[in-house]
């Protein structure tokens, strides 16, 4: 990296930049970006084909495991669970070597995970510093139809995938400094974006040695395969009330704020949104033990095998269950005619 792009921070460890948005949001390229600030994504190992890290991406999804979800069917998270059975097995100490581990003496660490939107409550104590946060949100048709054709989604599925995420990350955002920014605004505007994030870092003492344009950050527009037909409108029939009233609410989630604060109270998710995903959930089990099954079956039908055959080896004459030669012992066949 180049030494005009070094960070000037304090002396109190690695400083956290939380990439935070549903899939196919642009979380990737803004967590690209703030990486090509100086911002390090983690050991080279460890960062994966879209600027994640595998080895806290891990973490989180062993926390989801042992709640019971994943990020496609997030599990119920009382209040407290942070205290509760699943940080016993996903200790917080095993979270931060990991963070020590990827970051070292890194000044800035950048990482972008999904499931940071609903683990993020784990992850607060875990840092030495108090983490900035860069949130992305898009409107809900144009995620619905995008994990339809990567998934297979249905669309009552992925609209519960949207609300959750959204509804955590705005949560567990409040009081920190948070960036937040519309997908469409990223398409539309990328060097603006870039310029507004810079600004927004500087303001909160993540400096750089100098002002860089927009245009250096990479944060090129996609092509964009899924649209929806009026991007101020959310009026979807599968979609609930509750998921219209946080669109609502989202539309007013831009720019920068020091200690962010929710606009106004968040809708809590229909009760059919969370059998959606409690049924995802069952389903994900459900597959796992199948797996788990067939595993187990094949591998104990490879021990009878060889019980069966040791067995006729030591109790048949060799007419009956011939030896096989070894190829050692086989003559060669000749290469010539």
């Amino acid at each position: 990296m180049s030494p005009r792009h070094r960070i000037r921070t304090g002396d109190h460890g690695v400083r956290p930049v939380l990439v935070l948005g549903t899939p196919c949001t642009g979380t990737a390229e803004m967590a690209r970006a703030v990486n090509l600030l100086g911002a390090s994504l983690g050991q080279p190992g460890s960062v994966g084909k879209f600027s994640e890290n595998k080895e806290l991406r891990r973490i989180n999804q062993a926390l989801l495991d042992v709640l019971g979800g994943d990020w496609d069917c997030p599990p119920v998270m009382h209040q407290g669970w942070t205290r509760g059975p699943a940080t016993q097995v996903v200790t917080p100490a095993r979270a931060r070597a990991a963070v020590l581990a990827e970051f070292g003496d890194a000044p800035v660490g950048v990482w972008k995970d999904l499931r940071a939107c609903l683990t993020l409550p784990f992850w607060l104590p875990v840092f030495d510093e108090s983490p900035v946060v860069i949130f992305v949100h898009r409107h809900p048709v144009e995620v619905a139809e995008a994990l339809h054709n990567a998934r297979g989604f249905g669309r009552a599925h992925a609209l519960a995938i949207w609300e959750r995420c959204n509804h955590d990350a705005l949560m567990h955002a409040a009081g920190l400094p948070t960036f937040a920014i519309d997908h469409q605004t990223l398409v539309e505007d990328p060097a603006g974006v870039a310029k507004r994030m810079v600004a927004a870092l500087d303001g909160w003492d993540v400096r750089f040695d100098r002002e860089l344009d927009g245009t250096d950050l990479e944060l090129a527009p996609r092509d964009r395969f899924h649209r929806a037909p009026d991007l101020a409108r959310f009026d979807d029939p599968v979609a609930t009330a509750e998921q219209r009233e946080l669109f609502r609410i989202l539309q007013d989630v831009e720019g920068a704020s020091g200690c962010f604060a929710l606009p106004e109270r968040l809708p809590g998710p229909n009760p059919i949104s969370l059998e959606l995903l409690a049924l995802a959930g069952r389903v994900r089990v459900a597959r796992h033990d199948t797996i788990a099954t067939e595993l187990a079956f094949d591998q104990t039908a490879g021990s009878r095998r060889r019980l069966v055959r040791t067995f006729l080896e030591r109790t048949l004459p060799d007419r009956v269950l011939p030896r096989v030669e070894s190829a050692a012992s086989r003559p060669r066949r000749s290469t010539v005619d």
